[in-house]
């Protein structure tokens, strides 16, 4: 009998918590319902489980998980960590198991914290068991290239690193209609910020940006969606009652078909985020696919989907008054504006949807010939 192939998961029901992307990924993909791929659910129903909860649970979790590899039903596993101190502790040791059954590891990491990488580099116990246990692994997905880079300054062969992406959900966009959305943008701009609104993720900066380019351009209708709930939301209502930014809206935090619709009445997704646990953000690819113009950071992942001044635009700065001329571009030029969401919608309805996505995961766990075949990946 064929081998399977085993996936390390969030937990992907009866959560109390937002999902995030993981969680996003794998429901929406559902490799479980392929014969020869198995999920194991690693993480708590919940974001407020004790500390002991926490000890039981993991315990449990590595007992079922030494039992299905020492089934010898399984050649490869894949994990789904982030580079922080919890994941790195956490999947080290599912990596011994693996190792010790002799099992192929796939490490696909969805995030990256910038300070515990500095500690992993300067910490000599840290820097051994990423060396002993991590490098041993068979092959690494990352998000874009600046993680390909981080991994082989970390010591592994660029040869085992792939760069992949996470996806669209193109669910609903048989409700997208382009040529609708350029009647749309010469009455009234919508721009769009859709994340979850912590510090680091640029809202402030956004909405600095938006007021500043209405000032410029008081006769061109804009309105500024936020599209999502968390910690700075209450910062960012005060912010805009305080500067008296007019047409912003609140819709706080969407999904399915909402989330469609608000992306299909959007123009610009105006995102400078320079949040230091990104890896791709999973709007960037939605709005694309949805036909936005990108206006956004040269920021983990982003630079190798957004291309500056091709379908959208990128800046380093943290200054409004960037984003603000970005702004003022796309607003005011319908042939630029036209020509980035054409290009955005194409490359993402190509690269980005779930069949396609699945397609890419499943010839990696597979080893298909025709995937390695080529410079990994097309996503530029």
């Amino acid at each position: 009998m064929p081998y399977k192939k085993l996936i390390l998961v969030p937990k992907l029901s009866n959560t109390d918590r937002v999902p995030g992307g993981v969680e996003n990924y794998y429901k929406v993909l559902r490799f479980d319902q392929l014969d020869n791929i198995d999920y194991l659910e690693i993480n708590a129903n919940s974001d407020k489980e004790s500390f002991l909860s926490m000890i039981i649970r993991m315990i449990r979790i590595y007992a079922s998980f030494f039992y299905l590899v020492s089934s010898r039903k399984y050649d490869k596993v894949l994990l789904n960590p982030s580079l922080d101190n919890r994941s790195f502790y956490r999947d080290a040791i599912f990596l011994m198991i693996a190792h010790f059954y002799k099992l192929h590891t796939i490490v696909f990491f969805r995030s990256w914290h910038n300070e515990f990488e500095e500690k992993v580099k300067s910490n000599w116990f840290e820097i051994f068991l990423f060396r002993k246990i991590y490098t041993r692994s068979y092959r690494f997905i990352v998000l874009g290239t600046v993680f390909k880079d981080k991994l082989i300054k970390l010591g592994i062969p660029s040869a085992k690193i792939l760069i992949e992406s996470t996806l669209a959900n193109d669910s609903f966009l048989t409700s997208l209609d382009m040529n609708r959305k350029l009647d749309t943008y010469e009455k009234k701009v919508s721009i769009l910020f859709l994340a979850r609104l912590k510090k680091g993720k640029g809202l402030i900066l956004a909405l600095e940006a938006y007021l500043h380019a209405r000032k410029k351009l008081p006769e061109r209708a804009m309105e500024f969606i936020v599209a999502g709930g968390g910690p700075e939301l209450t910062e960012a209502k005060e912010f805009v009652e305080s500067n008296q930014i007019p047409d912003v809206q609140f819709l706080g935090f969407v999904s399915g078909k909402q989330k469609a619709e608000v992306l299909v009445k959007s123009h610009i997704m105006l995102f400078p985020t320079h949040y230091d646990r990104e890896g791709l953000p999973n709007a960037i690819l939605e709005g694309m696919l949805y036909g936005l113009a990108i206006i956004s950071r040269p920021h983990v992942g982003i630079p190798d989907v957004v291309t500056h001044g091709i379908n959208g635009y990128l800046s380093d700065s943290l200054k409004y008054d960037i984003f603000t001329e970005f702004l003022k571009d796309v607003v005011s030029d319908k042939n630029l504006f036209e020509t980035m969401i054409q290009a955005n919608h194409e490359k993402a309805k190509n690269t980005f949807t779930r069949e396609i996505v699945k397609g890419r995961l499943v010839r990696i766990l597979n080893d298909e010939p025709q995937y390695f075949s080529k410079e990994n990946l097309s996503l530029v």
